[in-house]
C-alpha cells in the first residue's frame, strides 16, 4: 500500500504546473513574431478594408503584445545575469530618450512628437524584445514553430494582394498612391516588400527544412505568396535583403560541419528555389526590378532615389560636430538618417557605441545560429531586416530588428540551441543528439 501511494504521488500533477507548462508550449518565437510583427500588419490591413483605420485597433493590438511579452519574461526568465545585453540596450535607450526629451525642450522636433518617439521606442520596440529575448533563454524550440510564423506571412500576402487589386497592377509600384489623400489608407510600400521577403524567405528555409513532404509542399506555396507584395511595394531594399540574408545562409549551409552533405544539399536547393523566385519577379518586369537595375545611373545622375547617401553624409557630419554626447535625433529637415547605427552615433555620440555592440553581439549569435535545424529560419529575416535598418530604418521604429536580434542572443546562451556543442557529440558518438532532432 505505502508502494502505491508513493507511486501515485510521484505520478500526480499540480493543475497549476500543467497550465503553466501549457502556456510555455504556446509561447514560442513562431507564435511571438506571428502575433507581434506579423500581426500588426495583418490586424491593420484588415482594419483598413473595413475602413476602421484609427489608433484605438493598433493601439489594442500593441497591448496585446506588452502583455505577452511580459508574461514571457515572468515565466522564462530565471537569471538576470544572462540579459546582460538586453541591459545594455536598455541604458542606450534610456540615452536615446533624454536626447528625445532634449530635442523637444528645444523644438528641434519635426517629424513627430517626443511622446510618439518616446511611445514606439519603449511600447513597440524594446517591451516586446523583452519577451523575445526570454524566449530565446527558454530553448526547447522545435522547427514545427516556423510554420506559425509562415502561415501569418502567407495571411498578410494573400490580404494586401486583395486589399490592392483595384489599385495596382503586378508591374506597378506602389508609390503611386503616395498622395496626401490616399496614401494615409494604404501600408508603406516598404512594409510590403519586407514582409513579402520574409515570407519567401522563411518559406524557403522551411521546404528545405522541414522533413515531412506535406509541409514542404505548403510551405513552398505559403512562402510563393510573398511574391506578391514584393511586386506591390517596388523597393529596391527587399530584394537587397534577400540576397544578402539568402546568401549568409547558403554561405553558411555550405561551411557547416554538421552533417556538411546534408547542408550541402539543403543550401543548393536553397538556391535553386531562391533563383527560380528571383525569375519569376524579373519576369514580371517589376519596377523593383527596373529601380534595381538604374541604381548606378540614379547616382550619377543625382536622382531622389540616392538622397539617402546625403542623409548618411549628414548624418555622419553631426556626429562628428558633436562625437561625445551627440546632439539630435532628427535631421535638419525633419528626415531621419535611414540607417539606425549612424543614427546612434548622430543622437548619442561614442554613447552610440552601445548600441552598435549590441548588434555586432546579435549579428554573431545569428550567423552561429543560421545552420540551426529549428531556429535558424530567424537568423535568416534577422540579416533581412538588419538590411531593412542599414537602408530605410530607424532606432524608434526597427522592433522586428530588435525582437529577432534579442531571440538570437538568448538562444546562443540556451544549452539546447548551441550547434556547436551538438556537433562534438554527433561526431563521437554518431547519433544526434536529443536537442537537435527535428521532429518534422
Amino acid at each position: 500500500m505505502r508502494g502505491m501511494e508513493k507511486q501515485t504521488k510521484a505520478h500526480t500533477v499540480h493543475p497549476n504546473v500543467t497550465a503553466t507548462k501549457e502556456t510555455a508550449g504556446i509561447l514560442n518565437i513562431g507564435n511571438y513574431i506571428a502575433f507581434s510583427s506579423v500581426g500588426f500588419y495583418v490586424v491593420l490591413i484588415c482594419s483598413l478594408s473595413l475602413g476602421l483605420y484609427g489608433r484605438e485597433v493598433t493601439i489594442a493590438h500593441r497591448v496585446g503584445v506588452i502583455a505577452i511579452a511580459l508574461l514571457a519574461a515572468v515565466l522564462h526568465i530565471k537569471n538576470w545575469q544572462s540579459l546582460q545585453w538586453l541591459l545594455v540596450l536598455s541604458l542606450f535607450f534610456v540615452l536615446y530618450s533624454l536626447r528625445i526629451i532634449q530635442n523637444d525642450m528645444d523644438s528641434l522636433l519635426v517629424q513627430r512628437s517626443a511622446s510618439e518617439y518616446l511611445m514606439y521606442l519603449w511600447g513597440t520596440t524594446f517591451l516586446p524584445s523583452i519577451g523575445a529575448c526570454a524566449l530565446g533563454l527558454k530553448g526547447r524550440n522545435s522547427s514545427d514553430h516556423v510554420l506559425n510564423v509562415l502561415a501569418s506571412l502567407a495571411v498578410f500576402s494573400s490580404l494586401s494582394f486583395y486589399f490592392y487589386r483595384d489599385l495596382l497592377s503586378l508591374s506597378g509600384e506602389s508609390r503611386g498612391v503616395r498622395s496626401q489623400s490616399e496614401y494615409a489608407l494604404t501600408i508603406s510600400p516598404l512594409a510590403l516588400g519586407y514582409l513579402g521577403a520574409a515570407n519567401v524567405l522563411v518559406g524557403l528555409w522551411a521546404s528545405v527544412n522541414l522533413k515531412s513532404k506535406i509541409k514542404k509542399i505548403v510551405s513552398i506555396i505559403c512562402g510563393a505568396a510573398g511574391l506578391a507584395p514584393i511586386l506591390l511595394g517596388a523597393s529596391r531594399g527587399p530584394i537587397v535583403g534577400m540576397l544578402i540574408a539568402g546568401g549568409a545562409y547558403t554561405v553558411a549551409s555550405f561551411g557547416s560541419g554538421i552533417r556538411s552533405r546534408e547542408s550541402g544539399l539543403r543550401a543548393l536547393a536553397f538556391l535553386v528555389c531562391f533563383g527560380a523566385a528571383a525569375v519569376f519577379v524579373a519576369a514580371t518586369e517589376s519596377a523593383a526590378i527596373t529601380r534595381l537595375l538604374s541604381m548606378g545611373q540614379d547616382y550619377q545622375s543625382g536622382s531622389s532615389e540616392m538622397v539617402r547617401v546625403e542623409l548618411y553624409a549628414e548624418a555622419y557630419k553631426k556626429f562628428a560636430d558633436a562625437p561625445i554626447l551627440g546632439s539630435h535625433i532628427e535631421l535638419e529637415n525633419g528626415m531621419y538618417p535611414h540607417n539606425v547605427f549612424l543614427e546612434a552615433l548622430m543622437s548619442c555620440g561614442t554613447l552610440g557605441f552601445l548600441y552598435i555592440a549590441v548588434f555586432f553581439r546579435a549579428t554573431v549569435a545569428a550567423w552561429r545560429l543560421l545552420v540551426h535545424p529549428q531556429i535558424g529560419w530567424v537568423s535568416v529575416i534577422y540579416f533581412l531586416f538588419l538590411t531593412l535598418n542599414m537602408v530605410s530604418g530607424s532606432i524608434w521604429g526597427a522592433d522586428a530588428l530588435t525582437m529577432t536580434g534579442m531571440f538570437l542572443i538568448g538562444a546562443e546562451k540556451s544549452p539546447t540551441s548551441r550547434p556547436r556543442v551538438a556537433k562534438r557529440k554527433f561526431r563521437n558518438a554518431n547519433v544526434i543528439p536529443h536537442s537537435m532532432e527535428n521532429p518534422c
